[in-house]
């Protein structure tokens, strides 16, 4: 009886201390289209917004890719992220969008297109990001076909607005001795 007594205050507690807000970021991303396949591999650019807001731990994105062969999508969804440690971090994404092959890219047999990624990396304490993202295209069966493809992109993450050290961050004790990060910021 005591137990959920106890989980339902640590609960509360936890509760009064809201996460911080993430920062807007813009993203820059270039890497292979179709990496692995020899037949329909291209270089590719990209870039993504990245809201400087939540939907309970999700943050919305938008961006778009353009490859050398043609082919090129926009889309919108959701990412998670979570912290490894100070600087590190895991990014998953998910995000419908529409895809074109244009005039030499692959057919990935619908203009609905899926976009599901992993990202892992290390952001600096002013926000600035550098990872390795691993995503896939999907037409989920939508089409007759569902070839899918797939790309390893490196991104270069920078922050949008505001000043000063990440607030993402501030929870981490500052490494030159204050209490916390956000305490630095305030002395400055």
């Amino acid at each position: 009886m005591l137990a959920p007594l106890l989980l339902a205050g640590a609960g509360a507690a936890h509760a009064q201390t809201p996460e911080p807000a993430p920062r807007t970021h813009v993203a820059v991303l270039a890497g292979v289209f179709e990496v692995g396949d020899r037949v329909d591999q291209s270089a590719e650019l990209g870039a993504q917004y990245r809201f400087g807001t939540r939907w309970w731990r999700l943050q919305p994105v938008a961006g778009g890719m353009a490859g050398a062969d043609g082919a090129y999508t926009l889309y919108g969804g959701v990412a998670l992220d979570l912290p490894l440690g100070r600087h590190a971090y895991v990014r998953g994404t998910f995000a419908p969008g529409l895809y074109g092959p244009g005039s030499q890219g692959k057919d990935l047999g619908h203009t609905l297109q899926f976009r599901s990624g992993i990202e892992t990396g290390w952001r600096s304490p002013t926000g600035w990001g550098l990872g390795l993202e691993l995503y896939h295209l999907s037409n989920g069966r939508l089409g007759e076909t569902n070839p899918g493809s797939n790309s390893l992109v490196v991104t270069l993450s920078i922050p949008v607005g505001g000043a000063g050290r990440n607030p993402e961050f501030s929870q981490y004790p500052d490494p030159r001795g204050g209490s916390r990060v956000a305490s630095t910021v305030a002395s400055r």
